[in-house]
Formats: structure tokens, C-alpha cells, sequence
């Protein structure tokens, strides 16, 4: 861990994205449980790496995610659990919450946004001045404002699209969402490109100069952050570098050729 962390910082990556709930391959690697008890050797295991990256000078995406177990399976339980891990995380100034991945997908991680309201106010109540997103993709000057006023978000997590031509568009979905936050009655928040396309997902298998084109064209669209988002399946193997047994390796060794050059050049 520590020296997957050494060659983030040195390839210029400042911020890095972990589930509270989490079960890779099945192996339920959780912080909380369901039900917002605290699951030890996890959550131990989560502030160490959040210490770490703190020495670092890196910032910890802590994300929840609605569904079926270990993942909280509705509002009183994901309550419970933002209530548990904003307690045990209060004391590290380097993390924000992403209280619901992808809330607006129509099925089990669905979280509406009354709710989603609901979740970061139990968190602004504990710790007012963590910084808190949902993410999902704003579909109208309407919609964004439903992120920012009704959802609390302090900013946006769009995750964009994964098609051949996805990171040609992404200056110009930036720009649209800062257009429509312009509109009355939204407010300029910032945004997080926070899940842009990965290898070995889907149809398309994304090249080196996809990932340059995407971070530059979210820069020059004025977004704050981009994401370089690591692959899934490896050949047979599912969920490579999500996970970290000593089986498996560390992070930088499971990077396929292309995301290993990506992570060397992108800064």
C-alpha cells in the first residue's frame, strides 16, 4: 500500500476513491455493516490507508453505495452506516463522502433526492464542514439544482460516458453542466470527473491518448478533477486491481500497459 502510494504521489495524483462497503470477487471487505455496526479488521484498515495518504498530501474518496448486502439496503440503514462512518472518520481532515454511487441508475443503488438531502444533512450534523457528493450525471439546468439545493451536494460526480468517442465530448458536457449551473435558481459548484471510462469494460477499449484527451478536455472545460479509473477483468480473471490480497498483487503491478503509461505521463 505504501508504495502503490509513493508512485501515486510521484506520477501527480493527488485524491483517491475507496468503497466503505465493498465485496470484490466476494470478499466482503466492508468498513460498516448494513445495519452501521462497525466491521473490525476494516475499518482499522481504512484509517490507516487514510492516514497514509494523508502524509501524502492525498484526499480519500469515501463512497457508499445503496443496493443489497454488505451495502446498506435502504434509507434507515445507509443512514445508519454515513451516521457511523462520519463518527469514526471525523478526526481525518483529508476524506469527503460520496453518500450514493451512481443514485440515479434505476435499480437497487437508486437513491432519490430527498434522500440523498437527507444523508449529507446526518453528516453536515456531525461535521459541518465535510464535503459531501452523490454521484450521478445532471440531465437539465432543473436537475442540476436538484444536486446542489434539494441533494446538499457541495459539488458534482458526473460519470461520463465509455464509448469510443466519450472523450472527445467531455469538454463540452463540462461546459453544458457549468452553463445550466449558471441558470437560475442553480449555483456554480464545482465538478469531479469521477468515473470516466476504464479498460476491459464494455465494447470499447479505451487507448492511451483517450485518457489525455479526456483530462484535458475536462480541464479546459473547467472542471476541478479527473479520475483515472482502473480496469475490471483480467483474461478470466474478475475484478483486477480492485483488490490486493497477496495473491493478487499490489495496485501498479496489476495496471495493464496502457494505464501503467497513463499513470506515468497524465500530469
Amino acid at each position: 500500500i505504501k508504495t502503490d502510494l509513493d508512485d501515486m504521489k510521484r506520477d501527480g495524483f493527488n485524491w483517491i476513491r475507496i468503497r466503505a462497503c465493498w465485496n470484490p470477487g466476494n470478499m466482503d471487505v466492508s468498513a460498516v455493516y448494513p445495519d452501521g455496526k462497525i466491521r473490525e479488521p476494516y475499518m482499522s484498515r481504512l484509517k490507516y490507508l487514510i492516514r497514509e495518504c494523508d502524509r501524502r498530501g492525498i484526499v480519500v474518496d469515501v463512497t457508499l453505495s445503496r443496493g443489497n448486502e454488505p451495502f446498506p439496503g435502504n434509507q434507515e440503514q445507509h443512514l445508519a452506516c454515513v451516521r457511523s462512518l462520519t463518527k469514526q472518520l471525523k478526526s481525518y481532515r483529508n476524506v469527503y463522502y460520496d453518500v450514493a454511487n451512481e443514485r440515479d441508475v434505476q435499480d437497487a443503488r437508486y437513491v432519490d433526492f430527498n434522500d440523498m438531502g437527507n444523508l449529507i444533512s446526518t453528516i453536515k450534523k456531525i461535521d459541518p464542514k465535510r464535503l459531501c457528493t452523490a454521484s450521478g450525471v445532471p440531465t437539465s439546468s432543473e436537475n442540476i439544482t436538484k444536486y446542489i439545493n434539494t441533494g446538499k451536494c457541495d459539488f458534482i460526480a458526473p460519470h461520463l460516458g465509455r464509448d469510443k468517442d466519450s472523450s472527445e465530448k467531455t469538454i463540452r458536457k463540462v461546459q453544458e453542466f457549468i452553463r445550466w449551473m449558471n441558470e437560475k435558481p442553480a449555483k456554480r459548484v464545482p465538478i469531479l470527473l469521477q468515473e470516466p471510462f476504464r479498460r476491459d469494460y464494455g465494447l470499447y477499449q479505451p487507448v492511451e491518448n483517450d485518457y489525455y484527451t479526456d483530462a484535458i478536455g475536462g480541464k479546459q472545460g473547467g472542471a476541478a478533477g479527473w479520475c483515472l479509473h482502473n480496469g475490471s477483468n483480467n483474461q478470466s480473471t474478475l475484478f483486477r486491481s480492485f483488490r490486493m490480497t497477496d495473491k493478487d498483487g499490489r495496485l501498479y503491478d496489476q495496471l495493464d500497459e496502457v494505464e501503467l503509461a497513463v499513470a506515468r505521463n497524465i500530469s
